[in-house]
């Protein structure tokens, strides 16, 4: 029958013996420049270019699924690398402008056709009607339909969807940086 041994012949685990020497933790410089948002590449930047390369992915598939995945891989990094370099460069998530994004193409739809507001809605990339009439009230702070009728009695419909959209991207984000995607 074995015995544990007694507390005072077990060795302390510092004491025991490693295949692996321990790997010494040097402090990681911290870029003050890097943290403040900004137009140019960098440790926590987006590059011009990759950023109007998610912009142009965004707007060429609005009608259809974006995940954080398709976004990342049109700037050629991580999900996490890139949602946290976007949000820091934009003041808001990838999946906020996408909203933002998709919300902005209804208004141009909900000016320029007579569809009605469930069309709308796919085509501007929603799940439902209900989804769309949430994220549009959210953004624009009345519905779609009321909308709609608004745009339409002030005559120039077309004029002021895309002042509307324009306004909404503008919003979504509360940054200086926000002029980034006017370069798109």
């Amino acid at each position: 029958m074995l015995h544990p041994a007694p507390a005072s012949q077990v060795a302390p685990p510092a004491a025991l013996p490693t295949p692996f020497p321990p790997v010494p933790r040097a402090p990681v410089p911290l870029d003050p420049a890097a943290l403040v948002p900004g137009d140019g590449p960098g440790p926590l930047r987006l590059s011009h270019r990759r950023l109007r390369s998610v912009i142009r992915h965004v707007h060429d598939n609005i009608d259809g699924r974006i995940t954080l995945r398709d976004l990342a891989d049109a700037a050629n990094l991580s999900p996490f690398h890139f949602a946290r370099c976007f949000r820091r460069q934009t003041g808001m998530s990838p999946l906020r402008y996408v909203c933002a994004a998709r919300v902005a193409h209804a208004c141009r739809l909900l000016a320029g056709t007579g569809e009605g507001l469930a069309v709308v809605a796919v085509q501007a990339g929603f799940a439902s009607q209900s989804h769309f009439t949430t994220a549009f009230a959210r953004l624009v702070g009345t519905t779609p339909g009321r909308w709609r009728d608004a745009a339409r009695r002030g005559g120039d419909a077309l004029g002021q969807a895309e002042r509307a959209a324009g306004t909404i991207l503008r919003n979504a984000a509360d940054t200086p940086a926000r002029a980034a995607f006017s370069r798109a």
